[in-house]
């Protein structure tokens, strides 16, 4: 079971690398092997975890969304109404198709059900992405002010972890929220606005921004601007291959030309568009509506009365069943009017229960916090009794199941970042020996370099208990920090280090690149002290929805199964560090053939 799985995860990043590369078909065929491995080995949670990948692949090409859908909806009956993280984004995901698709009573269930899950999860980015899809649901349903709370959430979010994304995606839907209101003015601020993280922004939604901006400006009348940025528009459409917004925009285009009068011109844009329409799998009959009325309108301009005729008798056909989904669209409201009169009513009950519980909560903090300190100094003492006694490392290793997790936290990083510098300095002092008789002046380099190195080993303990993080992984990212540890390295000329990152021009959360920074270091410290390697390979891969990390050595390998057993201090450190971020860890190695470590820690959808 467990190699099943190991083998799955390969065939993910196959799959991944290949989605990203525009190979949707090996893409899928990869993501099937892997679903195929995970289905056998009976882990439901990594089964939907492929169906919803392959969901997500549908979702991005043309004409995709009804096999998204049945992706996404096999992965939620391998979770059942189970709250894990899978179902979450699932639901989300879910929820986003069905938008698209133009069933938005359905999507706003799913959306509100993985916002319950998330919410229960801890997991507020993952609420703050479902927000933004439900408020984009919900403005098709005229629910304008629920949209707009739900964004400024969303945003508040995103400006406080620092998400360009995020943040150019809110201004975007919140210029949306203000233009369906009417408001142009403020519409063409906010999308302004989510200009400035144009490059965060996926393609889609770059391309929708530009369509956004010319709507807005036809509104003012300002034509010439419009058309500048439907026809930017139009060509990223044309690029993404999405029939959908490609007929959106041919209308819109059409629309500017109407109003200039030039109706030969318009008329082409039309019929493009409802070519566009009836070609498409997924059909938009809000759209075809529009732009049958008017081809209507512009023949009878044009005097083509029979052509006007036809079109209207097509328009009329249609317009029936939108007016029905108007009517849901106005129940829909009501029902939500009356449930947030309910919720304000439960809300007061709820606040005199929970002053109730506080107080208590207070009390019991208050004890437990007077018998944790206690058990500290009976731990200390203890301590001391034990090193008098000669029985150190016994005693302190069974000692520290009892100590807090800020104690663990501190001993593992003690063993990370001061074993990684010794065992550097270690390798200075062998370059010493090699070239004593050669190189007096590089030999009183390596002695000052080896100095520091100590120097600043002290440093980082003293830090360490001080709850400091390293400085260069703070200010400048985890490619940063890399960079600096291959550079020391690097000076002592025994060993040849190739570092290779993907994706990381915008910084991962804090604590996913402290975590990673350290569990690649005790990998690297464990080359240098037991491989006998001359070359390293670092990789660092950071896709839309996982992060990648691969370490390969040439040197003399080892049986993983025997270390393993051994449950060694640094393979249990990079475990539990891997673990912590919701990541897997997978080892391969044997004798003779050099090792190579892969870490794979999936993202937010």
């Amino acid at each position: 079971k467990k190699d099943k799985l190991e083998e799955s995860n390969s065939w993910v990043v196959f799959g991944l690398m290949a989605k990203y590369a525009v190979q949707y078909d090996t893409a899928e065929v990869f993501f099937l092997k892997a679903l195929a491995l995970r289905e056998a080995a009976q882990d439901t949670e990594k089964a939907a975890s492929c169906y919803n990948n392959l969901g997500l692949l549908y979702r991005d090409q043309a004409g995709g969304y009804s096999k998204a859908r049945e992706y996404f909806s096999r992965g939620l009956s391998q979770t059942g109404d189970a709250q894990v993280k899978i179902a979450g984004k699932l639901h989300n995901n879910l929820g986003d198709v069905l938008n698209r698709m133009g069933e938005y009573d359905a999507a706003v269930k799913h959306l509100e059900t993985s916002i319950t899950i998330r919410e229960a999860l801890k997991d507020p980015k993952g609420v703050a992405l479902t927000k933004l899809n439900l408020a984009s649901t919900l403005q098709h349903l005229g629910d304008y002010k629920r949209a707009g709370t739900l964004l400024e959430e969303s945003l508040s979010f995103f400006k406080g972890m620092g998400g360009a994304k995020g943040q150019g995606k809110s201004h975007l839907l919140l210029g949306n929220n203000a233009f369906y209101q009417q408001n142009q003015q403020e519409a063409l601020a906010h999308y302004e606005t989510a200009l400035q993280f144009e490059e965060s922004l996926d393609s889609t939604d770059t391309a929708i921004l530009y369509r956004n901006i010319g709507s807005a400006y036809f509104q003012q009348g300002k034509n010439e601007k419009a058309l500048e940025n439907y026809h930017l528009a139009r060509k990223q459409f044309e690029r993404l291959r999405n029939p959908r917004e490609l007929a959106a925009i041919h209308y819109d285009i059409g629309n500017v030309y109407y109003d200039q009068s030039s109706y030969d011109t318009a008329l082409i844009q039309y019929k493009q568009s409802l070519s566009t329409i009836e070609a498409d799998t997924v059909k938009d009959p809000e759209l075809k509506l529009l732009v049958l009325f008017n081809l209507s309108n512009t023949y009878r301009r044009l005097e083509g009365y029979p052509e006007a005729l036809y079109y209207n008798l097509e328009y009329t056909q249609i317009r029936d069943s939108i007016f029905s989904r108007a009517k849901t669209a106005l129940v829909y409201e009501n029902q939500m009017d009356r449930e947030r009169a309910e919720r304000e009513k439960q809300k007061l009950v709820i606040l005199g229960i929970a002053g109730f519980i506080i107080l208590w909560l207070l009390l019991a903090l208050a004890v437990l916090y007077a018998y944790n300190q206690k058990k500290k100094q009976k731990i200390a003492a203890q301590e001391v009794d034990a090193l008098l006694q000669g029985q150190e490392l016994e005693l302190i290793y069974a000692r520290q199941h009892a100590q807090d997790e800020e104690q663990k936290r501190i001993a593992e990083d003690l063993h990370d970042r001061l074993g990684g510098m010794l065992t550097t300095v270690k390798l200075y002092y062998g370059a010493l020996d090699e070239k004593l008789s050669e190189m007096q002046e590089d030999i009183r380099q390596k002695y000052e370099k080896a100095n520091t190195l100590l120097d600043e080993a002290c440093n980082a303990v003293r830090a360490i208990a001080h709850n400091l993080q390293s400085g260069i992984l703070a200010k400048f990212g985890l490619e940063a920090a890399l960079e600096s540890m291959v550079e020391d390295i690097k000076e002592v000329k025994r060993l040849s280090v190739e570092l290779d990152t993907s994706g990381l021009e915008e910084r991962l959360d804090s604590n996913l690149e402290f975590e990673l920074f350290k569990v690649i270091q005790e990998m690297v410290s464990n080359v240098l002290k037991h491989a006998q390697a001359t070359k390293i390979s670092i990789q660092v891969n950071h896709f839309d929805d996982l992060v990648n990390v691969i370490v390969e050595d040439n040197g003399v390998g080892f049986d993983v199964e025997k270390a393993r057993m051994k449950d060694g201090m640094g393979l249990k450190n990079m475990k539990a560090r891997v673990e912590n971020v919701g990541g897997a860890l997978q080892i391969d190695s044997r004798k003779g053939k050099g090792t190579t470590m892969l870490i794979d820690i999936p993202l937010e959808a």
